[in-house]
This record gives C-alpha cells, sequence and structure tokens, in this order.
C-alpha cells in the first residue's frame, strides 16, 4: 500500500545501524543499511573505555573549551598545556587571613595574598618551573584552619612554609580531621618554622611519608590527635633547630616503615605537663630515631619510650630517663634503646 511519508510512523531513534533504506542509485532503487549513511561510524570513548550506550550528543567541558558551527561543520577548540612559568630567582609567596585564594599571593596586602597555604603550594605545583629555585610561603599572624600537603613539583625546590620567627604562637595551624603539614615527594624540601600546629579529631602536626622529606624548627606542637611528628614508609624529619611542646598527643616522635627522625643538640621546652597515650617515642614497625644531646625542660605524662619490631631509638647514651615521662620505657621483638 502507498502511503506518504508524512503519513508514515515515526521510527525510533536513534537509529541501531542496522535498519534498511531506500535509496536512487543510476537510476536504480536500492537498499542501504542506516549505518553505511553519513560516513564512517565513530566510537566514543571515555577517557579510553567504549560507551556502552548510544551516543546522542558529545557535550566538550573544561576551562577555555568553545565550539563553532558552520554549515554543519563543527570546530572544537581545546586549549593546548599550560606554559609554566620558569623562575630565575627566589620567590615568596604571601598567606594571610584576610587574603583570598583568588589573588595571586604575589603582595602582602589583602588583595594580594592567598587565604590557605595549600593555594600557594598548588599553585608552585601546577604553574611553576621552579628551577632550583627556593621558594617560601610567609604565613600571616592568626589561625588557619586548613593544612597543607605538598604537590609534585617542576624542577626542585626548597618550599620554606614561614611564620612568625619573633612570635611563633602568633600563627597557628589548627586542622580537623587532617594533617598540619605533610610532604610524601621524594626530592622536594619542605621547611616548616616558626608556628603553632595543633589538630582534633584526626591527624598529625608533621608528616612525612613515601620518601618525602621535611625539617622544622621553632614549632609549638601543641594538643594533637595523633601524632605530634609522624615519619613512615621511608619518609626523613630533620629537627633543625629549638621547639616547644604545649599539648600532648598519642606520641610526639612516631617513626615506622623505615622513616628516620634525626636531631641533635636541641633545646625541647614543654609546658602544661602534656601527656602521651602510646609513648613519648612510639616506634612498632623497622624504623630509627636519632635524637642525641637534647636538652628537654619540663615534664609529660605517659611512658617514656615504646619500641618494637628491630626499630632503633638512639639517644647517645642518654639513659633510660632521657625521654620526657612517668611510666618507664621498653623494648620488645629485637628493637633497641641506644
Amino acid at each position: 500500500m502507498n502511503k506518504k511519508i508524512s503519513d508514515l510512523t515515526a521510527a525510533t531513534t536513534p537509529l541501531a545501524g542496522t535498519e534498511l533504506l531506500e535509496i536512487v542509485q543510476g537510476g536504480t532503487s536500492k537498499k542501504v543499511a542506516a549505518s553505511d549513511l553519513g560516513g564512517s561510524a565513530i566510537t566514543a570513548k571515555d577517557e579510553g573505555t567504549n560507551l556502552t550506550t548510544a551516543l546522542t550528543s558529545v557535550d566538550f567541558v573544561g576551562a577555555g573549551v568553545t565550539a563553532t558551527n558552520t554549515g554543519g561543520a563543527v570546530t572544537v577548540t581545546i586549549p593546548g598545556a599550560v606554559v609554566r612559568e620558569k623562575l630565575s630567582a627566589a620567590r615568596t609567596y604571601y598567606v594571610r587571613t584576610d587574603g583570598s585564594d583568588s589573588n595571586d599571593g604575589l603582595a602582602n596586602t589583602s588583595g594580594g595574598a592567598f587565604l590557605t597555604v595549600q593555594k600557594a603550594i598548588d599553585v608552585i605545583s601546577y604553574t611553576l618551573d621552579c628551577n632550583g629555585q627556593t621558594i617560601t610561603v610567609q604565613v600571616g599572624d592568626g589561625t588557619y584552619t586548613a593544612g597543607f600537603t605538598i604537590r609534585p613539583i617542576t624542577g626542585g625546590t626548597t618550599i620554606t612554609v614561614q611564620g612568625n620567627s619573633g612570635t611563633p604562637t602568633n600563627v597557628v595551624i589548627s586542622t580537623t580531621g587532617s594533617n598540619c603539614a605533610s610532604n610524601g615527594i621524594g626530592g622536594t624540601t619542605l621547611i616548616v618554622k616558626d608556628m603553632k600546629l595543633t589538630t582534633t579529631t584526626s591527624g598529625s602536626c608533621i608528616l612525612a611519608s613515601s620518601g618525602g622529606y621535611v625539617s622544622f624548627s621553632g614549632i609549638d606542637f601543641g594538643a594533637c590527635a595523633n601524632w605530634h611528628i609522624q615519619c613512615q614508609q621511608f619518609g626523613r624529619v630533620s629537627i633543625s633547630g629549638n621547639y616547644t611542646i604545649s599539648g600532648g598527643a598519642a606520641a610526639h616522635y612516631f617513626f615506622s616503615g623505615y622513616g628516620y627522625i634525626a636531631g641533635g643538640s636541641k633545646t625541647v621546652t614543654i609546658s602544661g605537663t602534656p601527656a602521651f597515650s602510646a609513648a613519648f617515642a612510639y616506634s612498632n614497625t623497622p624504623a630509627g630515631c636519632e635524637t642525641s644531646s637534647f636538652t628537654f625542660t619540663g615534664a609529660a605524662t605517659g611512658k617514656r619510650y615504646d619500641v618494637s619490631a628491630n626499630s632503633v631509638l638512639y639517644t647517645g647514651g642518654g639513659g633510660a630517663n632521657y625521654f620526657p615521662g612517668n611510666v618507664a620505657g621498653t623494648t620488645a621483638t629485637g628493637a633497641q634503646y641506644i
């Protein structure tokens, strides 16, 4: 029965590609599959994985992506890779409580400084070729509720996060459920100086892991949910200057998984008799801690040390009462206290 096209029942779309259509080719009616019309088939993928549903539209998203349609020909323009700024001199970024992470961080003003240390770290990681130049993140007085984590760095650098050298407790990083300062990136040195660090719920004050290196001085370690200084998985912590302990933690020194904490001839001032629930110095897997010729002033409660599983705690002959605490220290399963 002959029908006008306008009278036919509408087909279900999108077409599966197996439908047969009639065309006139060279004056002769012939059949053709829908999949053979309109050029070659296109396979749509999401980050390399074929899409399992029929493709009805393509939406390109991302900063700066544009698309133009000229007579049915669509041109999509995707910006190229970011060209990194290559440093030729040392660089300082500023962080202030009245700053904004929308600023560029290059001026010590409310309209120039960042609001968080992490924003400065991200800018260093994502936009710079550090070219071996040192970078300082100068943190203004005030309390900051976000910690910071070192990202992969291009060009190699030492990043110093600097607080108030005159009154370190004027700069406070106080986090809930996260670490204050951490570095899990080998080859990048993080220096943390002259500020107070404290955590609640969970999180350590300083964490070095996965080959990351952290050096600190002038720190006031406040109350901490986990460990004041946590060093694990081949991470390294260097105690490069005198510091203060004003709050308790599970342990002050926690070293595990071949981590290594080292420092010599430093003065540690303890205030308020903080408590350490595990021990002042604690390790439960092979690792090392060397804190020889330290002077600890003030008192703490808890076990002086608890080391096991072949870990080594070296005091340079400091004796059984070298570390603060009111409970004798212990060793087990091959650990050494020297």
